[in-house]
């Protein structure tokens, strides 16, 4: 009956679809275009490539379920959207979607932030959220590049809460909940776009106090009410036991720690100077200069200290998850992804509201740290590149000889792993001295700590049951048997690879020995953790 109806009336899909896109305007068509286009160019080794990461590999195998172990981080809405390519991680168009969410975000960020409605201001500014350095670790994790598309939901809850309505607000609400479930972080991003609108709406709206608290408390009581929902589903998930302790980002200090945290951050050097060895002193000094040129906007408009207090909290903001969360920076390149690219575009939206003179000079200083955060994209996906195929090539054949030894059985092994078998820093050779951060360049395209992912990947029957890394004291066996079975061949016949005895089967065991390094510190862990037990090992 209801079909029947449907087919009788005046209802057009297809005269709905062209009305809606006729009433896209030009510049946002063209801008998303030119931005989307860019962006693809500026990744596409990446993309046909199909690079993933080394949180990946299951994911790429098995695909997303209705649920998976984000849970277990309280991540309840991670991997959601992945269900819209049939729970699969696709290659190229796993980036094409993501990018093209990123590159919606960007063009309602413009609109939300009041960008002059030009092609040039609308292209070049979306280019510069998207394609800077920061989006790097996030290619890393291509289970989790859909988050991209949560930078767009971000941006459309604050556009729904500008002006009270029941139905607007809980949509609002609701992805407000949705993005915090993904990644708690995001907290940062929604705060920033908010702030980022309340600093312009200073600088060139000259509202008062109190027209400021009226036009933007919709936004407030729901961005309040999104993350108290976020928290309940978090304190469920824990008092089921579906989530762990401990987990990124997810477990929050508590207010008595609050000022420790606050002492932390004011003493910790070059807070503001990202780990991410991608970014250049020089590049991010570029990123900054619109800081300054904010500064000189508001004084000439005579509103100083009310714009220093704005920037003071977009800076308070950008550091929500190092405030809050336990963790003290173990995460520092992914969690800063949620803030400062968003933090700097903050300061470059008000720079280009200003005069004809200051938006040229922006466009200008904007097309220099495009071009150079291009160049950062570019040794990126030629590091991750070269040093893959090295590791894969030391996989490879250290797989080839646990199957060709004459020892192994067709049976279920515990694997026991020292060392790291991490290529990329040999292929990295720009700034050396802003360190190696893990997300970013350290960890391998392995996870050496759940190493059973690899060698159980192409396998129709699994050989390795789990394993351990005895280079790492978190993954210890505890049970004094199993430590004196493997201090006998640590101690007595392990040798680093490529020696023979790098890659070694028993009759439980196998051993991969990956470098000299890593069994220097195995020996220390092991001497350490039999004493305890009340073991000696000379």
């Amino acid at each position: 009956m209801m079909i029947e109806s449907i087919k009788n009336s005046d209802f057009d899909v297809e005269d709905i679809v062209t009305q809606k896109w006729r009433n896209i305007s030009v510049l946002s068509k063209k801008s998303f275009l030119w931005i989307f286009i860019i962006t693809n160019i500026v990744f596409l080794f990446h993309t046909v490539t199909f690079f993933w990461g080394n949180h990946d590999w299951t994911l790429i195998k098995n695909g997303f379920g209705i649920t998976n172990d984000m849970l277990k981080l309280g991540r309840f809405t991670s991997g959601a959207l992945q269900q819209l390519m049939g729970g699969d991680i696709l290659p190229i168009a796993n980036n094409l979607f993501c990018f093209a969410g990123f590159t919606l975000a960007a063009i309602y960020l413009a609109k939300y932030w009041k960008i002059p409605q030009t092609p040039i201001t609308y292209i070049m500014f979306g280019l510069f959220v998207i394609i800077t350095p920061y989006t790097l670790p996030w290619l890393w994790y291509t289970k989790q590049t859909t988050l991209f598309w949560n930078i767009l939901f971000c941006v459309l809850a604050l556009i729904l809460s500008e002006k009270y309505s029941l139905i607007k607000s809980i949509i609002a609400i609701s992805l407000i909940t949705f993005n915090l479930g993904t990644y708690a972080s995001l907290i940062s991003t929604l705060l920033i776009m908010l702030l980022g609108r309340i600093l312009i709406d200073i600088m060139y709206e000259e509202k008062s106090l109190k027209m400021l608290i009226n036009s933007y408390t919709n936004s407030i009581i729901n961005i309040v009410i999104g993350s108290v929902l976020f928290l309940i589903v978090l304190l469920w998930l824990k008092y089921t036991g579906k989530m762990g302790q401990g987990q990124a980002n997810t477990d929050f200090i508590s207010i008595t720690d609050l000022k420790q945290k606050i002492s932390y951050l004011i003493h910790i050097k070059s807070i503001f100077y990202t780990a991410t060895p991608y970014i250049s002193s020089k590049l991010m000094f570029l990123m900054t200069l619109p800081v300054f040129g904010v500064f000189y906007i508001a004084i000439k408009k005579h509103v100083f200290l009310k714009t220093l207090i704005g920037i003071l909290l977009l800076f308070i903001c950008s550091q929500m998850t190092n405030l809050l969360a336990k963790e003290n920076f173990n995460h520092y390149t992914r969690v800063e992804f949620f803030s400062y690219p968003f933090l700097f575009a903050a300061f470059i939206a008000g720079c280009l509201k200003y005069t004809k003179s200051v938006k040229s000079l922006t466009i200008i200083l904007l097309t220099v740290i495009i071009y150079s955060c291009a160049l950062s994209d570019f040794r990126f996906q030629r590091v991750n590149y070269l040093g893959k195929m090295a590791e894969m090539e030391q996989y490879q054949d250290i797989k080839a000889r646990i199957k060709s030894n004459k020892a192994f059985r067709n049976k279920e092994y515990i694997l026991i792993s020292v060392g790291a078998n991490t290529k990329r820093p040999l292929f990295y050779h720009y700034n050396k001295s802003k360190g190696y951060a893990g997300d970013i360049l350290k960890h391998g395209t392995i996870r050496n700590w759940n190493e059973t992912e690899y060698y159980n990947f192409s396998e129709e029957k699994p050989f390795i049951k789990k394993s351990f890394l005895l280079s790492s004291k978190r993954f210890m066996p505890k049970d004094i048997k199993t430590l004196t079975e493997i201090s006998n061949f640590i101690f007595q016949k392990a040798k680093p690879y490529p020696y023979e005895n790098s890659v070694y089967i028993d009759n439980k065991y196998i051993y991969i020995i990956y470098n000299e390094q890593g069994l220097k510190q195995a020996k220390e862990n092991l001497r350490e953790m039999l004493k305890k037990k009340g073991v000696q090992y000379e």
